[in-house]
Protein backbone atom coordinates (compact mmCIF):
# COMPACT_ATOMS: atom_id res chain seq x y z
CA UNK A 1 0.00 0.00 0.00
CA UNK A 2 1.35 3.46 -1.10
CA UNK A 3 0.50 7.12 -0.04
CA UNK A 4 -1.90 7.35 -2.61
CA UNK A 5 -3.93 4.21 -1.20
CA UNK A 6 -3.82 5.64 2.29
CA UNK A 7 -5.60 8.64 1.13
CA UNK A 8 -8.28 6.57 -0.71
CA UNK A 9 -8.61 4.84 2.55
CA UNK A 10 -8.81 8.13 5.00
CA UNK A 11 -11.62 9.51 2.28
CA UNK A 12 -13.32 6.15 3.20
CA UNK A 13 -13.05 6.42 6.75
CA UNK A 14 -14.14 9.88 6.69
CA UNK A 15 -17.32 8.99 4.87
CA UNK A 16 -18.19 6.07 7.28
CA UNK A 17 -18.09 8.00 10.47
CA UNK A 18 -19.94 11.10 8.93
CA UNK A 19 -22.71 8.52 7.41
CA UNK A 20 -22.97 7.47 11.00
CA UNK A 21 -23.54 10.87 11.98
CA UNK A 22 -25.75 11.44 9.42
CA UNK A 23 -27.99 8.50 10.41
CA UNK A 24 -28.25 9.21 14.13
CA UNK A 25 -29.00 12.51 13.42
CA UNK A 26 -31.90 11.68 11.07
CA UNK A 27 -33.45 9.36 14.05
CA UNK A 28 -32.36 11.50 16.86
CA UNK A 29 -34.62 14.62 15.68
CA UNK A 30 -37.31 13.61 13.05
CA UNK A 31 -37.96 17.79 12.36
CA UNK A 32 -34.66 18.67 12.53
CA UNK A 33 -33.95 21.85 9.97
CA UNK A 34 -30.92 20.33 8.37
CA UNK A 35 -27.90 18.23 8.55
CA UNK A 36 -25.59 18.41 11.04
CA UNK A 37 -22.27 20.92 10.35
CA UNK A 38 -19.80 17.98 11.36
CA UNK A 39 -21.62 15.61 8.71
CA UNK A 40 -21.16 18.51 6.17
CA UNK A 41 -17.66 19.49 6.87
CA UNK A 42 -16.69 15.34 6.93
CA UNK A 43 -18.30 14.72 3.36
CA UNK A 44 -16.07 17.78 2.13
CA UNK A 45 -13.33 16.64 3.28
CA UNK A 46 -13.78 13.37 2.00
CA UNK A 47 -14.61 14.11 -1.60
CA UNK A 48 -11.83 16.75 -1.15
CA UNK A 49 -9.11 13.57 -0.53
CA UNK A 50 -10.94 11.32 -2.94
CA UNK A 51 -10.42 14.33 -5.72
CA UNK A 52 -6.63 14.33 -5.05
CA UNK A 53 -6.35 10.91 -5.11
CA UNK A 54 -8.13 10.50 -8.62
CA UNK A 55 -6.22 13.33 -9.51
CA UNK A 56 -2.82 11.86 -8.83
CA UNK A 57 -3.33 8.51 -9.84
CA UNK A 58 -5.58 8.04 -13.03
CA UNK A 59 -6.83 11.17 -14.46
CA UNK A 60 -6.91 15.45 -14.07
CA UNK A 61 -10.75 15.11 -15.47
CA UNK A 62 -12.42 13.17 -12.46
CA UNK A 63 -11.22 16.12 -10.22
CA UNK A 64 -13.77 18.11 -11.88
CA UNK A 65 -15.86 15.92 -11.26
CA UNK A 66 -15.79 14.75 -7.58
CA UNK A 67 -15.80 18.64 -6.72
CA UNK A 68 -18.65 19.36 -8.47
CA UNK A 69 -19.94 15.98 -7.03
CA UNK A 70 -19.23 16.82 -3.73
CA UNK A 71 -20.84 20.71 -3.76
CA UNK A 72 -24.27 18.95 -5.26
CA UNK A 73 -24.88 16.03 -3.10
CA UNK A 74 -24.09 17.93 -0.20
CA UNK A 75 -26.56 20.36 -0.88
CA UNK A 76 -28.93 17.87 -2.58
CA UNK A 77 -29.26 15.83 1.08
CA UNK A 78 -29.40 18.81 3.15
CA UNK A 79 -32.38 20.27 0.76
CA UNK A 80 -34.39 16.83 0.76
CA UNK A 81 -33.80 16.49 4.69
CA UNK A 82 -35.23 20.14 5.17
CA UNK A 83 -37.83 20.53 2.87
CA UNK A 84 -38.96 16.24 3.38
Amino acid sequence: MNSFDLIAVAANTIFLVSYVDFTAHIFRKKNAGGISIAAITSWLIAFSLLAIYFYIRWNPLFFFYYAAGSIVSVAAINGWRRYR
